[in-house]
């Protein structure tokens, strides 16, 4: 708890600001098994996560990239079956059409 008062009033003295309701807890653990408890920050009860985004990556308590692979897969999976919307399947797709969903599914999971 006094590492994030220090967070906080570090971040007001450079004019940002600490929100209780958008922080979140991940105890990345391994598998080693803690007890439950609760953290505060400034009056609010911190929730606990199973998983959590650092930097762009999904991460478990067991440090894997499970949730990451996951949440890649689903949004790729996403913008395959909005194309397959926009390109009707009547005589199999042409190679061109092909190209383009393949391009798109690619750089989702490329640049996730």
């Amino acid at each position: 708890a006094c590492a994030i008062k220090r967070v906080s009033r570090w971040m007001a003295a450079r004019g940002l600001e600490l929100v209780a309701q958008k922080t979140k807890l991940a105890m990345l653990t391994g598998k080693r098994r803690l007890a439950a408890f609760n953290l505060g920050v400034l009056g609010q009860t911190i929730e606990r996560d199973s998983k959590v985004k650092v930097l762009g990556v999904w991460l478990d308590k067991n440090l894997s990239f499970i949730p990451h692979a996951r949440e890649i897969s689903d949004k790729a999976m996403a913008v395959y079956g909005a194309l397959c919307k926009v390109f009707p399947n009547t005589g199999g797709a042409r190679e061109s059409r092909r190209r383009v969903m393949a391009a798109a599914v690619m750089s989702g999971i490329l640049y996730a």
